[in-house]
């Protein structure tokens, strides 16, 4: 009896199935691996000789020389400025039913942004380059990735349910008034964003 019972447990556990990755998770893994390619691109750009390799580095050099030579609100606006068309980008292709493929572009080339920098600064400065990119340019390229992760997540619901909606006819139950918290969202997220970069911009001054 002991025996049997124990083969019958023991075929219990083998059968036990699996549960699958949450949607949640899955749609973050996306996005976070999607950044990561492009952060490997950008350092791939400024490390190896290839054709874009003179337009990445004048580019990023001409981004170095205008943070330095500005002043302290035209560069919070010029940080700003390009945040928010990122932002408006995945609004705008979140109300689309074919706009998954350009939300992810937005982690990709927010990736391929943040490797060209760090490694333009390396390649510049050597050690006082990493330091200067931990200290003057990570802070807000790290929250601003955080911040860009957690709209294009939503993006990501967004546009999934409308192209199942209409493209594939499937049902949606209480999803009428989802779409418009989509726009909360990005006022909130905007909102945050100056807030954060004016702090840590006077940050970075001392």
């Amino acid at each position: 009896m002991w025996r049997i019972n124990l083969a019958k447990n023991s075929t219990k556990d083998t059968d036990v199935p699996k549960k699958p990755l949450p949607k949640i998770e899955i749609k973050f893994t996306i996005i976070i691996v999607t950044y990561l390619i492009g952060l490997g691109i950008g350092v791939y750009l400024l490390l190896t000789p290839n054709i874009l390799y003179d337009y990445v580095f004048n580019f990023t050099k001409e981004y170095i020389d205008l943070k330095n030579s500005v002043s302290f609100l035209q560069w919070v606006s010029t940080s700003m400025f390009s945040f928010i068309i990122s932002m408006i980008f995945l609004l705008v292709f979140a109300y689309s039913c074919f706009g998954y493929f350009f939300c992810l572009l937005v982690p990709f080339l927010k990736g391929v942004s943040a490797g060209t920098l760090s490694c333009y600064l390396f390649l510049a400065m050597k050690t006082q380059g990493v330091f200067d990119y931990l200290f003057f340019h990570f802070p807000w390229q790290l929250f601003s990735s955080l911040l860009i992760f957690v709209f294009t997540f939503s993006c990501l619901e967004t546009t999934g349910k409308l192209f199942e909606i209409n493209i594939l006819q499937k049902k949606q139950q209480q999803w009428n008034n989802k779409p418009f918290k989509l726009i909360y969202l990005f006022l909130v997220i905007i909102l945050i964003s100056i807030i954060s970069c004016f702090i840590l911009n006077i940050a970075s001054l001392f």
